[in-house]
C-alpha cells in the first residue's frame, strides 16, 4: 500500500523528446523577443498631429489627396483580387506562383490608369473586365502618386492573405471537426490529423506540412461546408479593405519630393540631390522646409513618415556612433559570458582533481540558505554532525 501510494504522490516525468522540444520553444521565444527588443532600441516613433507638424497650411492638401487616392486604389486593387483568387477556386484560373509585393501591384496597376504601361498577365485583365462590368467601376488616374507608396500597399494586402490563411488555419480545421464531432474527441483526432495516422472527408494529406495553396484550397473547401451547416460562418479567406477611414501610408524622402515637386524648384532640390545617401544635408534641408520636427533625443530622423492625413509619425533611428558603441558593448559582453563560461569549466575540473587529491581528514560542507545563514554537515569519528545557524538567530 506504502508503494502505491509513493508512486502516487511521485510525479510523472515527461519523455525526453518532449522536454527538447519545450527547450527549443523556449530558446525560439527568448531570441524572438531579444530581436523586439533590438528593433525598439534601433528605432522609435513619435506621433504627432499632420496639421500641427507642417510648416504651411498649403502643404496639408496635397498628403490628404494623395491619402485618399492611395484609399481607393487599394480598396478596389484588393476586391479585384478578391474577385481572382474565387476564380481561381473554380479552377477558373492558375494559382499564383508568387505571392509577392510585385506580383500584387499587378492589381494596383489594372485598377487605374498611367503613362507608364506595366506587364500585366491576361487572366488579371479578365477579372477586371468582369468587376467593372458588374461594379460599373472605370480606372482612376494614378498620375502624381509615387512607386513607392504603392509597393507598400501592396505588400501590405500580400501579407494580410497570407497571414490570414497561415495563422487561421487549424482554428478552421477545429470548427470544421465540432460539427461532426464533440469537443472532446477533436483535440485527439486533430492531432492525429495532423500526423498523417487519420483521414477526414475535407483532408486527404497531413496537415503539419502544407504549402499556401494547399491551406487555400483546403480553406475554401471549409467555408462551402460551414454554409451547408449554416450554425457559423468562418472568417474571409481573402480580406477586403472595406473600410471608409483611410489607413496609414509610408511616405519616404523620393516621395515627398514627387509630391511636392513644384516646392522643390523653388528650394533648388533635385531628384537625384535625395536619391544617394551622400547627399543626407540636401535630404534633411528638404524635410526641414515642410515639417517641424519633435525632438528626437538621442535618436535622428530616418528620413520617412507614416500618415493617415491626420496622425503623422514620425521614424527615428539610433545616430551611428551610439550604435557602433552598443554593438561593441554587446560584443564584449558577449565575450566575457564565453570567458566566464569557460573559466566555470575549468574550476569544475579542477575542483574535482583537487578534491581527489584532498588528504584524508575530517571533511565539512557548508551551504548557506535563504532560513539558514549557513548549515554545515561533516563527519566525526565516523559519526554525522550537523551545525546549523538560524538568520532569527541573529
Amino acid at each position: 500500500m506504502k508503494r502505491k501510494e509513493e508512486a502516487k504522490k511521485k510525479p510523472k516525468k515527461k519523455p525526453k523528446k518532449k522536454e527538447e522540444k519545450e527547450e527549443e520553444e523556449e530558446k525560439e521565444e527568448e531570441e524572438d523577443e531579444a530581436k523586439e527588443k533590438k528593433i525598439k532600441e534601433e528605432f522609435k516613433t513619435i506621433s504627432r498631429s499632420l496639421k500641427g507638424s507642417l510648416k504651411k497650411k498649403e502643404f496639408l492638401q496635397p498628403i490628404e489627396e494623395l491619402v485618399k487616392k492611395i484609399h481607393l486604389i487599394r480598396t478596389k486593387a484588393s476586391e479585384v483580387f478578391n474577385m481572382y483568387m474565387r476564380r481561381v477556386w473554380k479552377k477558373e484560373v492558375p494559382f499564383p506562383d508568387s505571392l509577392d509585393r510585385n506580383w500584387m501591384k499587378k492589381f494596383f496597376y489594372v485598377t487605374t490608369t498611367g503613362t507608364r504601361q506595366a506587364s500585366i498577365p491576361k487572366e488579371i485583365k479578365d477579372t477586371f473586365k468582369i468587376y467593372s462590368e458588374e461594379t460599373n467601376y472605370s480606372p482612376t488616374s494614378r498620375k502624381g502618386i509615387p512607386v513607392n507608396i504603392l509597393g507598400e500597399a501592396a505588400a501590405e494586402i500580400s501579407t494580410n492573405f497570407k497571414n490570414n490563411l497561415n495563422m487561421h488555419f487549424m482554428k478552421r480545421v477545429k470548427k470544421t471537426l465540432q460539427l461532426e464531432m464533440k469537443k472532446k474527441d477533436v483535440a485527439p483526432f486533430l492531432k492525429k490529423l495532423k500526423e498523417g495516422k487519420e483521414k477526414h472527408s475535407l483532408f486527404n494529406e497531413g496537415l503539419s506540412k502544407l504549402d499556401l495553396k494547399q491551406k487555400f484550397f483546403y480553406t475554401c473547401k471549409m467555408q462551402v461546408r460551414m454554409k451547408e451547416d449554416g450554425k457559423w460562418r468562418l472568417p474571409s479567406v481573402i480580406p477586403l479593405v472595406r473600410s471608409h477611414v483611410p489607413e496609414f501610408i509610408m511616405i519616404d524622402s523620393q516621395s515627398i519630393h514627387q509630391v511636392f515637386h513644384e516646392e522643390m524648384k523653388v528650394i533648388q532640390i533635385h531628384h537625384t540631390d535625395i536619391v544617394y545617401k551622400l547627399h543626407e544635408e540636401k535630404r534633411m534641408a528638404m524635410w526641414n522646409h515642410l515639417f517641424n520636427f519633435p525632438k528626437g533625443g538621442s535618436y535622428s530622423f530616418h528620413f520617412s513618415i507614416r500618415t493617415d492625413g491626420v496622425t503623422c509619425n514620425f521614424l527615428f533611428g539610433r545616430k551611428l556612433k551610439e550604435l557602433k558603441e552598443s554593438k561593441e558593448e554587446e560584443s564584449e559582453e558577449e565575450e566575457e559570458e564565453e570567458e566566464e563560461e569557460k573559466s566555470d569549466e575549468k574550476s569544475e575540473i579542477s575542483n574535482e582533481k583537487d578534491y581527489q587529491n584532498l588528504p584524508t581528514g575530517i571533511r565539512v560542507g557548508v551551504d548557506p540558505g535563504r532560513i539558514n545563514s549557513f548549515f554545515m554537515v561533516g563527519e566525526v569519528d565516523g559519526k554525522k554532525r550537523e551545525i546549523r545557524y538560524r538568520n532569527a538567530q541573529r
